[in-house]
Parts: C-alpha cells; sequence; structure tokens
C-alpha cells in the first residue's frame, strides 16, 4: 500500500512578519485618530463618563499594538529574512507612534480623571 504523506509546511504560506509588523505599527495611526476625535467630539462628556475611558482605551490600544510591531520587527531582523528594510521601518514608526499615542493618552488621562 501506498502511503500519502501531506506536508504541511510546503503548502502553508510563510507568514510575513515584517509586512505584519508594519501593518501593527501604522495602525496606531487610527488609534490616536480615534482619541483625538473622541476628545474632540465629546469634550463635554469625557470627565468621569464612558466617552473618557473609550478614548483611554483606544490609546492604549494605540501603545500596545505598534509595541507588539515592534517585537515582530525584531524577530524578523534576528531571523535574518529578507525583509530586513520593512522591518526597521515598522520598528522606526512603531517607536514614533508610541511616542505620539503616549502623549494623546497622558492628555486623556488628565482631562478624564481630574476634577474639573
Amino acid at each position: 500500500m501506498e502511503q500519502i504523506t501531506s506536508s504541511s509546511n510546503e503548502s502553508a504560506p510563510k507568514p510575513r512578519l515584517a509586512f505584519v509588523a508594519l501593518i501593527l505599527s501604522l495602525s496606531s495611526i487610527l488609534f490616536c485618530g480615534m482619541t483625538i476625535a473622541i476628545n474632540i467630539i465629546f469634550g463635554e462628556y469625557i470627565h468621569y463618563g464612558l466617552a473618557g475611558l473609550m478614548a483611554l482605551c483606544a490609546s492604549c490600544l494605540g501603545i500596545l499594538a505598534p509595541l507588539v510591531g515592534i517585537v515582530m520587527g525584531g524577530m524578523t531582523l534576528v531571523r535574518k529574512e529578507s525583509n530586513t528594510l520593512m522591518a526597521i521601518i515598522a520598528i522606526l514608526l512603531g517607536l514614533i507612534a508610541m511616542i505620539a499615542t503616549g502623549f494623546m493618552g497622558f492628555f486623556t488621562l488628565l482631562v478624564c480623571c481630574t476634577a474639573m
């Protein structure tokens, strides 16, 4: 009898860590924009309200997503894959995005959780 062996490694596409890292680093722009929009649109409901909590959660996601992108970009560099330039760009953009979203998160925390 013939045994048919299927190798799942050959048929499965290789994950592109550098591309995913770049997308995660750029996703911080979306979360930072959400935080700014919530602060502007729901300005009078920010203090101790649901809008303030939503803005804080969006800014936290805007910090965590680039952090994961930085880690994935670092994994690409350690593995010495062919997308090293994209990984370096993802790491640099991730650092910049984390700093910008961190400032927005700090501002939102000050506005949301301080007395009027």
